[in-house]
């Protein structure tokens, strides 16, 4: 009796910490959604910004919100949202092998805690958003950098010799690379190569 009241108290405690991590990933996916949100918007209001200075020309203004404002803005949600993701896979990974441990404990039913198992079927799905998600924050890191370069051209906003404005548009792509490369290794730790887990031990509750 006193061993069957301790497996029923060590089940309760279990089952207490999957519910829990359940609510932290729900939460994380909703804090990824409104950082997308949320840097849609700034994003937005930069491009407006830069559209209505560049019609009351302020071309400086406007080389230095493509310049500077725009990469500067979707690195910092970049890093915000890998920050979620990473936090969202490692919850994953805890409640994915604590399932198969409650499944091997409880009584075979239709109660089973299989919500992890569940969301995994659709893990191709899942997987090809994040890519997505990072690709165009990727793109808008570019796009400020390459709009940039074409008012270097276009508006001679560095006046002086062209070799000038080449040596600008190299460092650029540099930086861009190194940026990007950077952002490329997280992506690949937390989504794409994820470091593989050990199952929990299929110890007697």
């Amino acid at each position: 009796m006193h061993e069957k009241h301790i497996e029923d108290d060590s089940l309760k405690i279990w089952l207490e910490q999957y519910r829990s991590v359940r609510e932290e990933i729900i939460t994380s996916f909703k804090n990824q959604q409104s950082t997308l949100q949320w840097s849609s918007v700034s994003v937005g209001g930069l491009l407006l910004l830069a559209y209505y200075l560049r019609a009351a020309h302020y071309e400086v203004l406007t080389f230095v919100v493509f310049l500077v404002f725009l990469p500067c803005v979707a690195i910092m949600f970049l890093n915000i949202w890998i920050g979620e993701v990473g936090h969202t896979i490692r919850n994953s990974t805890f409640l994915f092998h604590l399932e198969d441990m409650l499944s091997y404990h409880l009584p075979k039913t239709n109660n089973l805690p299989l919500f992890e198992h569940w969301l995994r079927n659709g893990d191709k799905h899942i997987k090809s958003g994040y890519i997505s998600s990072v690709a165009i924050y990727m793109g808008l890191i570019a796009t400020g950098h390459i709009l940039a370069n074409v008012m270097i051209y276009s508006d001679n906003i560095i006046p002086g010799k062209l070799a000038w404005k080449i040596l600008f548009t190299g460092f650029t792509i540099m930086f861009d690379v190194y940026i990007n490369m950077g952002r490329y290794e997280l992506i690949k730790k937390y989504i794409l190569k994820p470091a593989k887990s050990e199952p929990f031990p299929r110890f007697k509750l």
